[in-house]
């Protein structure tokens, strides 16, 4: 596991401060990771590509899959909502995995 992990998410919109807030890690936290809920395919993708170390990009598809009582409240709630509706299942699902990743 990292020294530590932080959490997050964020959209295409919002990528800009997404990386400087990595960046910002990177400076003041080193050998600690930053996990990403891609809210969108267009984050994800440039994520992605930019390869960056310790930036782990999860697809919101792939984070719904892994718990679907989470993705079934979308239909009833507007985006902000079911964004904040993720929230404690997206710390749930990167302590998980960092868990399970030693």
């Amino acid at each position: 596991m990292a020294n530590r992990v932080y959490c997050t998410y964020f959209d295409h919109n919002y990528l800009s401060r997404g990386l400087a807030l990595y960046h910002s890690l990177q400076r003041h936290a080193p050998g600690s990771r930053l996990w990403v809920l891609c809210l969108s395919e267009a984050c994800h993708q440039t994520l992605a590509a930019l390869n960056l170390p310790d930036l782990v990009p999860v697809r919101l598809a792939d984070f719904e899959a892994a718990d679907p009582e989470v993705a079934a409240t979308r239909a009833h709630r507007s985006t902000v909502e079911y964004y904040f509706t993720c929230t404690a299942a997206w710390m749930l699902f990167v302590f998980g995995r960092e868990v399970n990743a030693d």
